[in-house]
């Protein structure tokens, strides 16, 4: 049977500072878990886990400068939209009153377009 490790400050912390990422000791830990098989301080299985927490911070600085252009464009598209509605808010609130007007004069059993109202 194998041991566990104990539960220490260090091994709850991740590695990288929103909680991505294993610690050495929570490698360790799990492929003890896992896989029966303890490891050592230097055993080279351990390199594994932090050219992955390398590769995991890069990874979230590449999410988070595409999230930034992301936001950027939806910026720029989200104004050039409002800015091209804006004039035309008075030409539809002056199409949706003529459409309304319409619809009263039709109920009413009238025909504006045949100039009988």
């Amino acid at each position: 049977m194998t041991e566990q490790p104990e539960n220490t400050q260090q091994e709850k912390e991740a590695l990288l500072p929103d909680g991505i990422g294993l610690n050495l000791e929570q490698a360790k830990a799990l492929i003890t878990h896992h896989c029966g098989i303890k490891l050592g301080n230097d055993d080279p299985a351990l390199m594994g886990i932090t050219i992955c927490n390398a590769y995991l911070g890069e990874i979230q600085k590449l999410h988070n400068r595409h999230k930034e252009g992301l936001a950027l464009l939806m910026a720029e598209k989200t104004t050039a939209y409002i800015t091209g509605v804006s004039p035309q808010k008075g030409n539809r609130a002056g199409f949706l009153q003529e459409k309304k007007t319409q619809k009263s004069h039709a109920a009413q059993g009238c025909g504006r377009a045949a100039g009988r109202c």
